[in-house]
């Protein structure tokens, strides 16, 4: 089996978007559980009342941030021929994770080009670029507090992949397709 999958592409006109996600601190609380809340089963570790395990987690501090921003624009660079399409998204956070005491820092950029291009009657071109590069750490393999609090992972990627494409239509029922992917970790 085959599967071809589209990503959008610029157009005869000019779009874009961006957006901006932001989360104040003060609009948070905790998310620790009361005493008296058993949830039925012991899946969840709930410290008693003046318990050490109870300063695991709290609510926000003065460092916990989260937002994120980002943009799209598309276009013609030669009309009814060759579009033009990027993305961009950048991440940062630091957050703290329920009954976990160690803040969870994640900082993440991802970027996206595509050129589109009908250069031909019934030929169809394209070439696209993808970068992310995400960092994560402060994370657990458990998350209850009789874990180690050293025994943390943190997880940094960084990939880059370029690909391209080349379809004839012969006809209304046949497509010939050339195809190209590469990428660097």
């Amino acid at each position: 089996a085959a599967i071809d999958v589209l990503t959008k592409s610029g157009s005869n006109s000019f779009h874009g978007n961006a957006g901006v996600f932001f989360q104040p601190v003060k609009w948070g609380t905790s998310n620790q559980p009361g005493d008296a809340v058993t949830y039925g089963t012991d899946w969840l570790w709930i410290a008693k009342e003046g318990s050490p395990a109870n300063n695991l987690y709290g609510a926000p501090t003065a460092g916990d941030r989260d937002y994120e921003l980002n943009a799209t624009l598309g276009g013609p660079i030669v009309k009814d021929k060759v579009w033009f399409y990027g993305g961009f998204d950048y991440y940062n956070a630091v957050t703290h994770r329920a009954r976990w005491g160690i803040p969870v820092p994640s900082d993440s950029r991802y970027f996206d080009l595509k050129v589109s291009a009908e250069p031909f009657q019934s030929h169809r071109a394209w070439i696209s670029y993808h970068h992310e590069n995400s960092d994560y750490s402060g994370g657990s393999w458990g998350s209850e507090p009789q874990w180690d609090t050293s025994m943390t992972y943190g997880v940094a990627s960084k990939n880059d992949t370029i690909s391209g494409q080349w379809q004839w239509l012969p006809s209304s029922t046949t497509i010939f397709t050339g195809k190209y992917l590469g990428f660097w970790t």
